[in-house]
């Protein structure tokens, strides 16, 4: 399904939520996204091209060297060029880099909000994510690293829209009721529904569109319906499994949500506690690695 044609709107009646929605300005996809999701699907996709692509935009190309000379590919001698980094990277990694950059630039843009520790847990989640799909599910893992960048970036989105919204967030953490029904009573839209539209119009494939608008609403896990296909169901489920494998690893505790939810997705998977523990443990080693990456 091509991302242009994904039905979000039909899975919201309220037309007042409606009308919310279209008032908030989503971000047009970047020019170097589009080009080089173009170039990606070449058979023969050029790697000097690329890099011309990718030099012209001095934080991307900068962060794409950093990335490159992460010690996780290992290299002996650092690259000192873009062709080399891309060809250590390949296509798949150097779309993650610049989604990531873009993200962070774009989300940013005239907000006063200090948004650090949001971006860091975005990262965790991101790595998490992805490496819980190489464990546990048929989701490639490159969607599911997808996903994660995603995953909360309605709340941004929410930070520039509404005054106040930096309030809703402090009363989300303070409230027995689940996140999105504190944004839905006070700005009748919440973030998985403004990330879904940003994922939209970001060309991001369908099944992460909708795992994105749909990732706080676990009923799906148990009555699928026809846009929460089995491999969007299986991201959902990854993602409350990362989200309290990262809370673990930064050693904070656990969103409201865990309760509950989180049974849920562990039986998605046909998960235990002692399975759970496990999985959090082999996840230890990636998102330190990250954190040393990151100068954290």
């Amino acid at each position: 399904m091509n991302s242009d044609a994904i039905p979000l709107m039909a899975e919201i009646s309220d037309q007042s939520v409606l009308e919310v929605l279209e008032d908030i300005a989503i971000p047009a996809c970047p020019e170097v996204v589009l080009a080089l999701i173009d170039e990606s699907r070449r058979p023969d996709a050029d790697l000097r091209g690329l890099a011309r692509l990718v030099g012209a935009d001095v934080g991307i190309a900068a962060s794409v060297l950093q990335m490159a000379n992460a010690p996780f590919f290992g290299l002996r001698n650092k690259a000192q060029s873009l062709p080399q980094a891309l060809s250590v990277l390949g296509l798949r990694n150097l779309l993650k880099v610049v989604y990531g950059v873009m993200l962070s630039g774009r989300m940013q843009q005239g907000s006063a909000a200090s948004l650090e520790r949001f971006w860091d847990r975005s990262g965790y989640k991101s790595i998490a994510l992805a490496s819980l799909a190489k464990h546990l599910s048929r989701v490639d893992a490159d969607q599911a690293y997808t996903f994660g960048l995603f995953y909360d970036m309605g709340i941004a989105l929410l930070l520039q829209e509404f005054a106040d919204y930096r309030d809703s967030l402090v009363k989300a953490n303070g409230a027995a009721l689940t996140f999105t029904r504190v944004e839905d009573d006070r700005h009748r839209v919440n973030h998985a529904m403004a990330g879904a539209m940003l994922a939209r119009e970001w060309k991001l494939p369908a099944d992460v569109c909708w795992a994105v608008f749909y990732h706080h609403n676990f009923r799906v896990l148990e009555t699928p319906t026809e846009y929460a296909t089995p491999a969007v169901c299986d991201l959902i489920a990854l993602g409350v499994l990362a989200e309290h494998a990262v809370a673990r690893f930064l050693d904070r505790p656990d969103e409201i949500e865990w309760q509950g939810p989180g049974e849920v997705a562990c039986a998605h998977f046909g998960l235990g506690g002692d399975d759970v523990a496990e999985l959090c443990s082999a996840l230890t080693p990636e998102l330190e690695e990250a954190r040393a990456y990151r100068g954290a």
